[in-house]
């Protein structure tokens, strides 16, 4: 999601631009938007489209704050809040008054007096779902309404490790071909899910809805879907449509596809036990070290129970903070957890209970994603059903 310039002096801090190719066209639910003035761009290699007109084409209300450079957009239940300049945005649901954090690939752009976000934002912030036609330029948001494109004739199938898994096969099916998982898991509507860790050269999260394959995320070289290979270079489209299933890309800090999410009508692990969300963030992290050609780290429940009490300190008290309020810093919380260590590191996040998502959000964070690949042993994980997460890393003396 993260160049020999073209315009250098004006354009340096945005990378190459793509001006002298034709304007790429923005379709949502099949109608072509037209811009009399500023229209969608490609920058590094993302394309950037102006905030109202494709926002206002959807019904959301879009205001504009000069200072400080603010973006408010209200859609539903969403409001979006989005600054020019900074990579960071908020997703706020107004029933609840949970904030949801992303980071954009490149930061939002003011071109002759309109603003440009990337098209992920979209996504993000209004849940559609967006295919790709780099042939044409074309980007296609669905919001509901059927997109029709090349995509959708081929059914969304997943090869790991050589074995090969469709969507809407039966649990029974997925074990007759992957074996028997490390873990199950179900989650407050009772649907099931898989776990294959192995080595983590193979590792791959599955979620079944009615007893039929529903979604998958793998974080594996040794993973593809319908083609789509993680590791591989990044795609301009986050999203793309195969019928009712979708794919869904996660870039690291490299431009490198991370990982893939695959899910058949809108499917994802929502309300899974934060016990099991835990767990996830655990095997996504090992799964992005080996990767990387890191070792995994092994799991120390003392340092989970550390992680664990300091993410409900936090959601009991209504802060977020390496310090506790008793002034302790993580190392004296892991000593004080009966482990003497000679090294260490903590990583927390807030605002979410997809694992697949927090981990994301760490890898494009410089000090976290050191966290996440430093030479270390042992790793706890601890989280709260309010949406904090801790990990606790450690080498043992």
């Amino acid at each position: 999601m993260k160049k020999v310039f073209l315009v250098a002096v004006i354009f340096c801090v945005f990378g190459i631009i793509d001006v002298f190719a034709s304007q790429p066209s923005l379709f949502v639910n099949n109608k072509k938007l037209n811009f009399t003035e500023q229209g969608p761009v490609i920058i590094d290699n993302r394309l950037l489209v102006p905030v109202r007109g494709i926002f206002e084409s959807v019904g959301a209300t879009v205001t504009w704050d000069p200072v400080p450079k603010t973006i408010h957009i209200r859609y539903k239940e969403n409001e979006i809040k989005m600054f020019v300049d900074s990579k960071r945005y908020s997703v706020t649901d107004k029933n609840t008054g949970v904030n949801v954090f992303y980071d954009f690939e490149v930061v939002p752009q003011i071109l002759n007096n309109r603003t440009l976000i990337p098209l992920r934002a979209v996504t993000d912030g209004l849940g559609g779902q967006t295919n790709w036609d780099p042939k044409t330029k074309s980007a296609y948001i669905n919001f509901g309404a059927e997109v029709i494109d090349e995509f959708q004739t081929k059914a969304l199938e997943f090869t790991i490790e050589g074995k090969k898994v469709q969507m809407l096969q039966t649990s029974s099916e997925v074990r007759n071909i992957l074996g028997i998982p490390q873990r199950e898991a179900k989650n407050e509507a009772g649907d099931l899910f898989y776990t294959y860790t192995g080595d983590y050269k193979g590792y791959i999260f599955l979620g079944f809805k009615g007893g039929q394959l529903a979604y998958a995320v793998s974080n594996s070289k040794n993973f593809s879907a319908n083609g789509f290979k993680a590791g591989s270079g990044g795609y301009t489209s986050p999203n793309m449509n195969f019928g009712a299933d979708a794919l869904y890309f996660y870039e690291d800090e490299r431009g490198t596809i991370a990982a893939i999410a695959a899910s058949s009508n809108g499917f994802a692990p929502r309300n899974l036990p934060v016990s099991e969300v835990e767990m996830q963030i655990f095997d996504f992290t090992n799964g992005f070290r080996v990767s990387r050609g890191f070792k995994p780290l092994t799991y120390n429940s003392k340092l989970a129970g550390v992680a664990r009490k300091h993410s409900e300190d936090m959601a009991g008290n209504d802060y977020f903070s390496h310090i506790s309020q008793d002034g302790r810093t993580f190392d004296k919380r892991i000593t004080d957890g009966g482990i003497q260590f000679s090294a260490a590191a903590e990583n927390i996040a807030y605002g979410t209970n997809d694992p697949f998502r927090i981990v994301h959000m760490w890898i494009l964070s410089d000090g976290h994603r050191a966290n996440l690949f430093r030479d270390i042993d042992e790793l706890g994980v601890g989280g709260s059903s309010k949406g904090y997460y801790t990990q606790c890393f450690a080498t043992r003396k």
